[in-house]
């Protein structure tokens, strides 16, 4: 991570697989770009993915 990722409140986290979906589902995005580009395009990936 970038210290400025760590300045910003941002955290690594492992977790299961499934859970991803469930803490992207959950999140509440502070920006715009997040909200409606970053999180939609990862839920469908990780959704995706699923299925592999």
């Amino acid at each position: 991570m970038k210290q400025r990722e760590i300045d910003d409140g941002f955290k690594l986290l492992w977790v299961d697989f499934s859970e991803t979906i469930n803490l992207l589902k959950n999140s509440e995005p502070n920006s715009f770009e997040h909200k409606n580009y970053i999180i939609p395009r990862d839920l469908k990936f990780l959704e995706n993915c699923e299925f592999i």
